[in-house]
């Protein structure tokens, strides 16, 4: 009876103590997406809004949206080879 006793407390002690740990790393984890999400704001330099309206700042637990360029993406062209290949010689 002693021992069956014992394994349940150790069992329900195991439970908490993994419960409580789950909720550290997650806490963790948010606070550490919100510290991403700061900085990244900050790095992003600020423009001014093209349209007259003013920019209104993000609500604190809304992410961040990078800033809408004016310019459609242009597709990036592969670099051109400078000196010819070796074995490209097509004298034939």
């Amino acid at each position: 009876m002693g021992s069956a006793l014992a394994s349940l407390l150790g069992l329900v002690f195991t439970g908490i103590a993994l419960y409580g740990f789950y909720w550290v790393i997650r806490l963790a984890v948010r606070d550490g997406m919100l510290e991403a999400d700061r900085r990244r704001s900050r790095a992003i330099p600020s423009q001014p809004p093209q349209s007259g309206q003013p920019v209104q700042p993000p609500q604190s637990g809304q992410p961040v949206q990078p800033p809408q360029s004016s310019q459609p993406a242009q597709p990036v062209q592969p670099a051109k080879p400078t000196q010819p290949t070796v074995g490209a010689d097509s004298s034939d």
